[in-house]
């Protein structure tokens, strides 16, 4: 078992780093716990080292355990911070994945200086003998940041500014004569603790950062000029050639960059109103945090847009102004006509948001490659109906450059009914329809079963190619009662975050097979199992097809759980060769269980031949009684049911008796017996037992 630490290796002063990983490269067993010592210190040998206290916090912000963990401790030592993290299910393993993220604070200043340095180092804990994973952070200072107040002008260049000062630091014409500001083509850092408002701001060439972290409680706050505390109000954005970081954000949000806050930030206060960024030529980050209103345009190049909170709290609606779905054109901003639109669950304020021809849609937990296609395949001849029984199963595939480690694709499965209906042609919807490929783990998988949907995200724990299998999917058709019925087909598409395909699948009626129930042939004495077969009595279950079946006791003078188990805990399953258990469920209440009993013997199973054999325990007790009984019945969705009912008689245990008494009498005397019960046993009220008794001389006659 191996650990890993990912994370960025820049953060600009003043704001939280990047999203640092912790990620295990095997599944951690239930109860089974990890350690591992974060170390966050300056970086010496260096001659600009950042400081702790001045230029970073060495606690480190909001750190957390990944969905299935718990931190069982965190002991602080200096700069360091030994966590141990438990599995705290009792059944499920946790799979490879991240197990502990957190960020890194920086502190601002006001100084001119040069970037500084420092390191976050992860030791391995319980993995000895693995070496440490350090990696460097950079502080990216402030120099050369212009504080000013924009009046409304004729558009100007970044340079020309050195020489304007102002009481607050923003961009603000009016809604009647809007600003345009120019960077030049130089690499530029734009720093703001104001908005952006009624503006128009090209970063042009070089790789340029703008960051509007609005101040909660400016000095001189001058309401003409800035709108509400927005960090982009009314303004466009637009970054040329380079690779450029766009972060806007509110007086309210200002803190929470890329990580889940301590304190929940402000849904009344949208970081982006009523706005617009453009993604240049080169490859972009926009932190889009909790917009309204506002477009988002990606440009050439790899470009990624940042949406605060979880993958989870957003909810998604993929528009074509073609129509046919989602359908991305990549690189040329101008012929992309694929529009992702927005709507958050957790806050009415983030809606109306469009983000078009961005490679990357990135969220605190997730990180969505939407430029990968993906394709949909039938592991079945599409053009032959499947018969009744059988099971419909389809894969995932990748189908564009493939995924690299951590990062993801969404998709949906959408099944829509035709001839065939799919509440009653299809078993039950259920999660465990859709099956995680090796190296993908499945998050979010959603089941809407009214409206026939399966949603999900993939994430890959290590590359994958063009072709890859990410995901499978099986729906069992149901094997109904109906024997004359014509070819039925229902549909199953691929949609959201892909191209929609979609595959229409037949289903041939199948003539229903009939099976019973026989019991034990005689009395079943206790401490013994009771043996109950389920017999396929007519027709033929042909391979691949199945049959389902509910099988519930009930007591008669023998008591459920006192004289015999339930299907609570039955047990000494017999199959034939080459059958196997579909899914199996246990009715809490009654203790009844329904499973599927599945042919993939590859030939076909004919009538008299067995289909399950199953034993229910009969207990041993220390009460003589007389023998007792208790029945088992059947019943089928799926199969007529010739015999229902079997029954069970339990023979109770021989007595254990015993005799004793005197071994010597005098002559004239009497000599006395008793006849016992042993080993514990005890007689049962209005119970009674039979024995007799002799006499035989010895040396004495009698």
């Amino acid at each position: 078992m191996a650990l890993s630490l990912i994370g960025p290796n820049s953060v600009i002063e003043g704001g939280l780093s990047g999203l640092f990983a912790v990620a295990s490269d095997i599944a951690i067993a239930p109860g089974a716990s990890v350690s591992f010592t974060i170390d966050v210190e300056a970086l010496t040998g260096l001659p600009s080292t950042a400081a702790a206290g001045a230029d970073y916090l060495q606690t480190l912000f909001d750190a957390q355990a990944a969905d299935g963990l718990v931190i069982a401790s965190a002991i602080t030592s200096g700069a360091k911070v030994t966590y141990t993290l438990l599995n705290s299910s009792p059944t499920t393993a946790f799979d490879p994945a991240n197990v502990l993220t957190f960020n890194i604070q920086s502190l601002a200043d006001r100084l001119a200086e040069p970037n500084e340095s420092l390191e976050v180092t992860l030791n391995k804990g319980n993995f000895l003998g693995q070496p440490e994973v350090i990696i460097q952070l950079d502080i990216l200072n402030d120099q050369g940041i212009i504080n000013f107040n924009i009046r409304p002008t004729d558009p100007v260049q970044w340079g020309d500014l050195s020489s304007i000062t102002g009481t607050y630091e923003g961009i603000a014409g009016t809604e009647v004569t809007p600003i345009t500001v120019q960077t030049g083509s130089g690499s530029d850092d734009v720093k703001l603790t104001d908005a952006i408002a009624f503006a128009d701001l090209q970063t042009e060439g070089g790789d340029d950062v703008v960051l509007v972290l609005v101040s909660p409680i400016p000095p001189n706050r001058d309401t003409p000029y800035v709108q509400f505390g927005h960090g982009a109000y009314k303004a466009t954005i637009a970054t040329g050639a380079g690779n450029d970081i766009i972060n806007i954000q509110s007086s309210a949000n200002v803190g929470y960059v890329r990580s889940t806050p301590q304190d929940i930030p402000s849904y009344n206060l949208s970081d982006y109103y009523d706005s617009v960024v453009a993604a240049g030529t080169g490859d972009d980050y926009v932190y889009a945090f909790l917009p309204y209103k506002t477009e988002f345009r990606g440009g050439d190049g790899v470009d990624t847009i940042f949406f605060y909170g979880r993958f989870s709290d957003w909810s998604f609606q993929t528009v074509d102004a073609n129509g046919g779905g989602l359908d991305i054109t990549l690189s040329n901003d101008a012929t992309d006509y694929s529009i992702w639109s927005a709507a958050t669950s957790i806050s009415g304020t983030a809606i109306n948001n469009s983000v078009r021809g961005f490679e990357f849609v990135q969220f605190n937990d997730i990180k969505l490659d939407v430029r990968e296609d993906l394709q949909l395949e039938a592991a079945f001849v599409v053009a032959t109906p499947l018969n009744e029984g059988q099971t419909a199963a389809y894969s995932i595939k990748l189908q564009g450059d493939g995924l690299k480690a951590r990062e993801s694709v969404a998709f949906t499965l959408r099944l829509a009914d035709d001839s065939a209906s799919i509440t009653s042609d299809l078993e039950a919807l259920t999660i465990n329809a859709l099956q995680a490929a090796s190296g993908i783990t499945l998050q979010n998988v959603t089941v809407d079963s009214a409206a026939k949907v399966i949603r999900a995200v993939a994430t890959a724990s290590r590359d994958l190619a063009n072709g890859a299998t990410i995901a499978s999917f099986s729906l069992p058709i149901a094997l109904d009662l109906v024997v004359a019925e014509g070819t039925e087909q229902f549909s199953v598409t691929l949609e959201g975050f892909a191209r929609p395909e979609t595959i229409v699948t037949q289903i041939a009626n199948v003539t229903p097979v009939s099976i019973g129930l026989t019991g034990p042939s005689g009395a079943v004495r206790e401490g013994d199992f009771a043996e109950f077969t389920v017999t396929l009595n007519a027709g033929v279950l042909a391979n691949g097809q199945r049959v389902t079946f509910t099988l519930d006791s009930a007591s008669g003078t023998a008591i459920e759980g006192s004289d015999y188990v339930g299907f609570g805990l039955f047990s000494n399953l017999i199959l034939p060769t080459g059958f196997r258990l579909g899914d199996t469920s246990i009715d809490p209440a009654t203790n009844a269980v329904t499973l599927s009993v599945i042919n993939d013997s590859g030939s076909s199973l004919t009538a008299g031949n067995q289909l399950l054999t199953f034993k229910l325990r009969v207990n041993e007790d220390t009460v003589i009684e007389s023998n007792e009984n208790f029945s088992v019945t059947l019943a089928s969705t799926s199969a007529f049911v010739t015999t229902a009912l079997a029954e069970a008689s339990i023979k109770d245990a021989t007595p254990q008796i015993k005799l004793i008494g005197d071994t010597s009498v005098a002559e004239g005397a009497t000599a006395t017996y008793k006849v016992i019960l042993d080993d514990g046993v005890a007689l049962g009220i209005g119970q009674s037992f039979e024995f007799s008794l002799d006499t035989a001389g010895l040396t004495a006659s009698e």
